[in-house]
């Protein structure tokens, strides 16, 4: 697989789903110890569920 801007969105748009789907942070497919490509992924994974995160309304919990 390349480290480009398609893996990187492809990753992100993941991150997006995982959010809305109800999954935790924790739950990220990609290691971000593992080889090149997992950090890559790990890393637009992880920033995309963060952004959804924030940009959600608060539940007031």
């Amino acid at each position: 697989m390349k480290l480009n801007r398609q893996t990187a969105e492809r990753a992100a748009g993941e991150g997006r789903a995982a959010f809305a789907a109800g999954a935790q942070q924790a739950d990220c497919p990609y290691d971000a110890d593992g080889d090149a490509e997992q950090q890559f992924q790990h890393r637009y994974w992880s920033h995309a569920y963060g952004a959804a995160a924030e940009a959600a309304p608060s539940t007031g919990r």
